[in-house]
């Protein structure tokens, strides 16, 4: 593996490591969808997945980013005593936000609502502030939570629950209690073409295989390793009129999948476009679903001539060709429900390596090339993350931001030779199928020169790099790009500087330019 691929593989490992009434409210307003708006440019983006301490703050209900419940004085230490919801049966403490150091604007009066059989005390731990107008409306209670304006953490307790709570929201400040999103979070994002939702689906640690054990909209918190439901992914979509990308859990069953292809077909606005993608990076070894997928690969093939027709072998054929079969299988899967629309609708997607595909993509096609007479009317594109580094300024002893720069650009001018635009553009003419980027931007991960990483993304220079990025892409025939990622995160660390910005209220940034300027046709 040469340096990029295992630069990007140990980024990636790292990068993952770390109700009633919405539902009735969002049926009643889908039964009459405005039209679509036209699209300048094929720009998505992926969405960053729940944590308590993540800034993009998509939900307006903060419990849906809360930390699993924990016990009442010692929020971080987790109960396991819940019901078959997800609800404590217990009294409980729960961590609503952490590390939001520098992030303005968090004051002002959160809304609690829940229902509780006893006569509950409610307490911040360890965080400053305070409950207040506490009131009771027969099981129902209600109260007022005000933090100051800016704060790092906030922790609850409740007590004298007399056997935990149930239905608890707790509402942003200016929301209503049947909002579903946060305002300046759908402010954010409505301005992308396309939402890749593999993080919100919490796919490299996502071990489902049953459609019944799935997270829903009356989930207590998507800051799981099951992720958001898929009623709220498609939700999102329909709000902001943005095709849905979705990722299939690798270790889902057949049974999962029909159910999946049925829900979209209903609630998905009919028309904006369903991309659907087999997990996440299944060639990854640092994702538990690439162990997984080799396994099943070894254990199919020498039983199966569909995957070992020729007698390859198992290290790399047989996992390759799985990831074409399983796509395939899911495309079929897609097909079978949506019937006629399938085509117009549905663009299923076989992802790949960019920086190899001799092995990831030239074995994962031909799988679907060997067992399907037209491989185009089985997958709609192949696709890769072509993210650019900053590896070169990493080796100086004192890198500048300037230096940081230098070397993200001279990575963004080497971008047809690395990223193999010869090779995806032969597979393109050879099967009729487009060329997206499943993630992509700029990858500036790891502990070195953490400051000047960070003034490189708010310098005007970054919309240079950024647009000439873009017209390199497309330049090779590239089509649909989803950055990674859309909202904000923190510059701060060594993680990298994935987010658009590091606060959802900052606005004005160069990445934000840059992508704007795609976006309105002006690039």
């Amino acid at each position: 593996m040469n340096t990029l691929a295992f630069t990007n593989s140990c980024r990636n490992v790292v990068r993952y490591t770390a109700m009633i009434l919405t539902a009735c409210l969002i049926a009643s307003c889908s039964l009459q969808q405005p039209p679509i708006p036209a699209r300048k440019a094929p720009l998505g983006a992926n969405v960053e997945g729940l944590a308590d301490w993540m800034r993009s703050m998509p939900f307006a209900d903060v419990m849906k980013s809360s930390r699993s419940f924990g016990k009442p004085d010692r929020p971080w230490e987790a109960i396991t005593n819940l019901d078959v919801n997800g609800w404590p049966k217990e009294d409980f403490g729960v961590i609503l936000f952490a590390a939001l150091n520098g992030v303005k604007g968090m004051g002002g009066t959160y809304k609690v609502s829940f229902r509780c059989a006893g006569s509950p005390q409610i307490k911040p731990v360890a965080s400053a502030a305070t409950i207040t107008n506490i009131r009771r409306t027969g099981d129902t209670w209600t109260a007022d939570l005000t933090p100051p304006q800016e704060f790092e953490q906030l922790m609850l307790s409740f007590t004298n629950t007399s056997g935990g709570v149930r239905d608890l929201k707790i509402m942003r400040p200016g929301t209503q209690p049947t909002d579903q999103f946060y305002k300046p979070f759908l402010d954010h994002v409505r301005r992308f073409t396309t939402i890749r939702y593999m993080d919100w689906g919490s796919t490299n640690s996502n071990r489902l295989e049953r459609w019944e054990d799935r997270p829903t909209l009356a989930t207590p918190s998507y800051a799981t390793s099951k992720g958001v439901s898929y009623e709220a992914m498609i939700d999102l979509s329909n709000t902001i009129k943005a095709d849905a990308w979705i990722c299939v859990p690798a270790r889902a069953n057949d049974q999962y999948v029909r159910n999946l292809a049925e829900l979209c077909k209903k609630r998905l606005n009919p028309g904006l476009k369903l991309y659907v993608e087999y997990s996440n990076e299944v060639w990854n070894w640092g994702f538990e679903q690439a162990t997984y997928n080799k396994d099943r690969a070894n254990a199919e093939a020498p039983k199966d001539p569909k995957i070992s027709w020729d007698g390859q072998g198992a290290n790399w054929t047989w996992p390759a060709r799985r990831i074409g079969k399983r796509t395939a299988e899911i495309s079929d899967t897609f097909k079978a429900v949506y019937g006629a629309e399938f085509k117009d609708k549905v663009r299923p997607v076989l992802c790949t390596q960019v920086v190899w595909p001799e092995n990831w993509l030239y074995e994962g096609i031909n799988y679907i090339a060997h067992n399907y007479a037209k491989p185009n009317e089985v997958i709609y594109a192949i696709a890769g993350a072509p993210y650019f580094n900053a590896e070169e300024a990493k080796k100086l002893p004192n890198a500048t931001k300037d230096d940081i720069l230098n070397a993200l650009e001279k990575v963004v001018d080497e971008m047809p030779k690395w990223a193999k635009f010869k090779e995806h553009q032969q597979i393109m003419q050879k099967y009729g199928v487009k060329w997206l980027c499943y993630e992509a931007g700029p990858d500036t991960f790891g502990p070195e020169h953490i400051q000047a990483k960070k003034a490189s993304q708010f310098d005007p220079r970054m919309e240079r790099i950024l647009a000439k990025y873009w017209k390199t892409w497309r330049s090779g025939g590239g089509d649909l790009m989803n950055y990674f990622i859309a909202g904000a995160t923190n510059y701060d660390s060594q993680y990298g500087t994935w987010g658009l910005t590091d606060d959802i209220t900052k606005t004005d940034t160069a990445k934000i330019r840059a992508l704007d300027a795609i976006l309105n046709g002006k690039l």
